[in-house]
């Protein structure tokens, strides 16, 4: 009877969406699952890098009895607590993003005057971090290693 009441009194252009709704749920219902399957991929793929190459098997148990727990919870907890908790664990996320960025930011503006002076002067750009005095920089050095025996 709430069906029929339903349909009768929502506009023409939804009344085929209102059917959806056990298909909605069970696409939502499989996005959730894939999402944290996505993130259990993602984070045991960057343990390795965040504990600077060890492999221990502390850390990756801790890692899939944290994701376990993040289903379960996520799974039985009401919506409001949910929801609240993400808001948080957002904001925490956004506040450690912006200390990260502040923190980068002079090495940005040595590497962006470099790139302007270079401009400047008529060249086509190269970044060279050996000369702006950047450290760690494997990738970069490997490059240019690569280019100098192509050369």
């Amino acid at each position: 009877m709430k069906t029929q009441a339903r349909l009768s009194t929502s506009p023409q252009w939804c009344r085929p969406l209102l059917c959806l709704g056990a298909e909605f749920v069970a696409v939502a219902v499989f996005l959730f699952g894939f999402t944290c399957l996505l993130y259990y991929y993602v984070a045991s793929s960057n343990l390795p890098y965040l504990l600077d190459g060890r492999t221990g098997a502390g850390a990756k148990a801790a890692l899939e009895l944290g994701t376990l727990t993040i289903v379960f919870v996520g799974s039985v907890v009401n919506a409001e607590l949910l929801w609240a908790a993400g808001d948080i664990g957002l904001g925490l996320i956004a506040w450690v993003n912006l200390v990260c960025l502040v923190s980068l930011f002079p090495l940005v503006r040595k590497v962006y005057q470099d790139y302007e002076r270079q401009r400047t002067l008529g060249y086509d750009p190269i970044f060279d971090p050996k000369a702006l005095g950047i450290e760690g920089t494997d990738f970069w050095e490997r490059q240019d290693d690569a280019h100098a025996r192509n050369v």
